[in-house]
C-alpha cells in the first residue's frame, strides 16, 4: 500500500458531518456483489462511513477520527482476499486467457481421446484443482467468516458434490466454463469502466505556470488564484480564467457537448476543459483548481452514483433475499425428491443446478452499470445528472414548466429591429458605447465599426442620454424622454423596449430592443408538445409573456409572477412536474418541482445548487435529448432485468424437471451477466 497524509476537511452530506475523508483506488474486484460485501464490512465499523463506487473503482471513507490505511486494507482484504487498495493509481493487471485455453484443450483430449478411465479421473481432478483454485480458496475463506451465500461457495459446493457423486468431467467443465465466463465478463466490465472513466477524465493535473518570466510545469492544485498560465495548441485549459493575451479557436465539446469551435480573444472567459485548437494564449486564473468547472463536474458525476434510483435499491435488497431462497429451494428439492423417488443421486444433481443459478451477480452488476453509463453519456453531451434517481423521475414527468428569461429566450437585450440610416446608427451606438448605460452591449453587437470617440455623453437619470455633435443636441432614450421634449410619438403596439434618437424638434430614428427567443426553442417545444404539457412562468408582464405563445407551441403562459407565485403554481400541479430555469430567484420554484433543471452556462449558483440536472451550455435542445436518454436507460434496464430473471426462472424449472444440466446453469449465471453488461454499453449510442 502507498500511504499519504489525509486531507483534514469537513464533509457534509445528508446532515452527517465528518472531519476526515479519504479516497482510495481499488482493483481486482469485478463482482458487484463482492463490492457490496466490502462496503457493508466497512460500514459495520462504528467509526467509518464507506461508499464503494464500483463503476469507478473508488472507495470513499469518511470518519470523525483519523483514518488508518492499514485498518481499511485489513477490512477490505478480509472481505475480498484478492482486492488491492491504494491512494495512488493502481496499474491494471493484464490477465491472460492462455491458461484457460490450455485447460480446455487438455479437457477435450482427456474426455474424447484418452482410453484409460482411472487416468481420466486423475487428470480431471488435477484440472479441477488448477482451474478452481481461486474459487475454492475464496470459498474456504468465506466459510471461516460464516459467509456461505457467496458465488464462490455455491460454485465450490456444486462442483465438489458433482465430483463426489462421480460426475468428474461435468465438475471440471462447469468450473472451466464458469472461469471462462468470468474472464470475458471481467473484460466487458473493465472496458465499460474505462469508457466511463474516459468521459469523467476531465481535470488536467498539470499546468504551464508563468513565473518570473519563465514557463514552468506545476501541479494544477498548487496554482494560486490570479496566476498567469499558458495554454499551447493541443492543450486543455486546466483552470477557469480570463484570456489576457492571444487569440485562438477553442474546442468546448468536453464541457458543453457543442462541436462548433469557439473563438477566444483578450478578455474572453474560458472554462477548464476547453481544448486549444490554435495559437498560444495566456490566461489569468479566476478560480482555484478545486473550484474549477471540470473539478466541480467530476465531483458531481462521481457523487451522482450515491443517489441511488429505486430500481437500484430494489435490486440490492432483492439479491439478498434471492440467493438464500434459491439455496433453500435446492435443499428442499434434493430432500423431497429423494424421499419420494428414492433416487437421491438424480435429485442431488438437479439441486446442483439451483446452487449455480442462485448467484445474483448478473443483476447486481448490470443495473448500476447501466445507470452510470447513462450519467457518463449525459456528461459527454454537456448534461450533468446529479443522481441515477433523476433518470427514473424523467420518465414520470407529465408537465414541464419553463422560466422565460435565459431559458426560452437568450436572456439579454438585443436590437431586433431599427429604423435609422448609417449616421444615425453610428451616433446612437457611439452614445451608448461611451456611456455606462445598461443597454450599450445591444448596440455593440449591431455596430462594430469605429465610433465617434470625441463625443461628450451626458446621462439624464431615468430618461436616457444626451450629446452635442456638429452644432446640434441629440437625445437617446425612452418615450419618457420624448415626452419631456414635448415630442409626439406614433402609436406603437410593440411590447418590446423602444429607444428613440431625437433632436429637440423631432424623432429621427427608432431602435426596438427585445430578449430574443432562442433559435432551438421552437423546434424543441414542438417535439415536446406531443407528450408533455408545456407552461411558461415569467416575472415579465403578461403582455410580453404572451408574445411567446404566439410564436411557440405552449399550453399556458403566466406573467407578472414573483418567485413565490411561481412556486405556488408548480406546487398545485396534480401530475409529475419539471421546472427548468436559470435565475437566482428560481431556487424556491425548483424545490416545489418533482425534478429541476438549471441552465449552467448563464445560470446562477443558487439555481445550479437547487437543481437535479444542469445543462452546461444553456442549449434548450438538450431537453429532448435528455428525455430520450432516460427512456433508453429504462428500456435497457427492463431488458436486462427481464432477460436475467426469465433465463434464471426457466433454468430453475427445467433443472427441477431434469432437462437442464449444470452447463445451462453456468450460462444462466455468468452468461446472462456478460450479455447484460454488453447490452448496457449500448447506452452510448443515444
Amino acid at each position: 500500500m502507498n500511504i499519504k497524509n489525509e486531507t483534514n476537511i469537513k464533509f457534509k452530506r445528508e446532515k452527517e458531518e465528518y472531519k476526515y475523508q479519504k479516497e482510495y483506488n481499488i482493483s481486482n474486484v469485478d463482482c458487484a456483489s463482492c463490492a457490496l460485501k466490502i462496503e457493508d464490512g466497512l460500514n459495520a465499523h462504528p467509526d467509518l462511513k464507506a461508499r464503494y463506487r464500483f463503476e469507478q473503482d473508488k472507495l470513499i471513507i469518511k470518519s470523525n477520527n483519523k483514518i488508518n490505511d492499514q485498518e481499511i486494507d485489513k477490512i477490505v482484504r478480509d472481505k475480498e482476499k484478492q482486492a488491492k487498495i491504494s491512494l495512488d493509481e493502481i496499474e491494471e493487471e493484464n490477465n491472460s486467457i492462455i491458461p484457460l485455453l490450455i485447460v480446455f484443450a487438455l479437457f477435450l483430449i482427456t474426455k474424447f481421446i484418452l482410453p484409460f478411465e482411472n487416468l481420466k479421473i486423475a487428470i480431471y481432478i488435477v484440472l479441477y484443482i488448477y482451474i478452481g483454485r481461486n474459487v475454492l480458496s475464496a470459498a474456504f475463506n468465506n466459510i471461516r467468516k460464516g459467509d456461505i451465500f457467496d458465488e464462490n461457495f455455491l460454485m465450490s459446493l456444486a462442483t465438489l458434490t458433482a465430483l463426489v457423486i462421480g460426475y468428474y468431467d461435468e465438475a471440471v467443465a462447469v468450473m472451466m466454463f464458469y472461469e471462462l465466463g468470468e474472464f470475458f465478463q471481467d473484460k466487458a466490465v473493465s472496458k465499460s469502466k474505462k469508457s466511463i472513466k474516459a468521459i469523467m477524465d476531465l481535470s488536467i493535473p498539470y499546468t504551464n505556470l508563468l513565473e518570473n518570466g519563465k514557463i514552468v510545469s506545476v501541479l494544477s492544485k498548487n496554482v494560486q488564484l490570479g496566476s498567469t498560465i499558458v495554454v499551447r495548441k493541443g492543450e486543455k485549459v486546466p483552470i477557469d480564467g480570463i484570456v489576457i493575451s492571444g487569440n485562438s479557436q477553442f474546442d468546448t465539446s468536453s464541457i458543453t457537448g457543442e462541436s462548433i469551435f469557439t473563438e477566444v480573444k483578450e478578455n474572453s472567459k474560458v472554462t477548464s476543459g476547453f481544448l486549444n485548437m490554435g495559437s498560444e494564449v495566456r490566461i489569468k486564473t479566476t478560480s482555484s483548481f478545486s473550484n474549477s468547472t471540470t473539478n466541480k463536474m467530476k465531483e458531481l458525476i462521481e457523487e451522482a452514483n450515491d443517489k441511488k434510483a429505486p430500481t437500484e435499491q430494489f435490486i440490492t435488497k432483492f439479491s439478498k433475499i434471492y440467493t438464500p431462497s434459491v439455496v433453500f429451494a435446492a435443499i428442499l428439492l434434493a430432500i423431497i425428491g429423494s424421499l419420494i423417488t428414492g433416487e437421491w443421486q438424480v435429485w442431488l444433481t438437479r439441486a446442483l443446478v439451483f446452487l449455480v443459478v442462485s448467484c445474483p451477480c448478473a443483476l447486481v452488476l448490470s443495473v448500476p452499470l447501466t445507470y452510470f453509463a447513462s450519467i457518463g453519456k449525459a456528461s459527454s453531451m454537456g448534461i450533468l445528472v446529479k443522481g441515477s434517481e433523476y433518470l427514473d423521475k424523467l420518465n414520470d414527468i407529465k408537465i414541464i414548466n419553463f422560466d422565460k428569461t435565459g431559458t426560452i429566450t437568450d436572456g439579454k437585450l438585443q436590437i431586433i429591429n431599427y429604423q435609422a440610416d448609417d449616421f444615425q446608427l453610428k451616433l446612437a451606438s457611439s452614445m451608448e458605447i461611451l456611456s455606462n448605460h445598461p443597454i450599450s452591449n445591444a448596440f455593440k453587437e449591431v455596430f462594430k465599426k469605429a465610433i465617434f470617440t470625441e463625443l461628450q455623453v451626458e446621462e439624464i437619470t431615468g430618461r436616457g442620454l444626451k450629446t452635442h455633435y456638429q452644432n446640434q443636441d441629440y437625445y437617446l432614450g425612452s418615450n419618457k424622454l420624448a415626452t419631456d421634449l414635448n415630442l409626439i410619438l406614433e402609436d406603437n403596439s410593440s411590447q418590446n423596449l423602444i429607444i428613440y434618437l431625437m433632436t429637440k424638434h423631432e424623432v429621427i430614428a427608432t431602435f426596438e430592443l427585445g430578449d430574443k427567443i432562442k433559435n432551438e426553442a421552437a423546434t424543441t417545444l414542438e417535439l415536446l408538445s406531443n407528450n408533455y404539457q408545456l407552461n411558461v412562468l415569467s416575472g415579465d408582464s403578461q403582455l410580453r409573456a404572451n408574445i411567446l405563445k404566439e410564436s411557440l407551441t405552449l399550453d399556458n403562459v403566466y406573467g407578472n409572477l414573483d418567485p413565490l407565485e411561481k412556486a405556488d403554481i408548480v406546487k398545485k400541479q396534480p401530475e409529475a412536474k419539471l421546472f427548468i430555469g436559470d435565475g437566482i430567484n428560481d431556487g424556491v420554484v425548483m424545490k416545489q418541482a418533482d425534478l429541476a433543471i438549471s441552465m449552467g452556462g448563464i445560470g446562477s449558483d443558487v439555481a445550479i445548487e437547487a437543481s437535479d440536472i444542469v445543462f452546461m451550455d444553456d442549449d434548450l435542445a438538450k431537453l429532448d435529448t435528455l428525455f430520450k436518454l432516460a427512456k433508453k436507460n429504462k428500456r435497457i434496464l427492463s431488458q436486462n432485468i427481464s432477460f436475467i430473471l426469465i433465463v434464471k426462472a426457466i433454468t430453475l424449472i427445467l433443472g427441477a424437471m431434469g432437462y437442464a444440466n449444470m452447463y445451462a446453469a453456468v450460462f444462466a449465471d455468468v452468461g446472462t451477466a456478460l450479455i447484460a453488461v454488453l447490452n448496457a454499453t449500448r447506452i452510448s449510442k443515444v
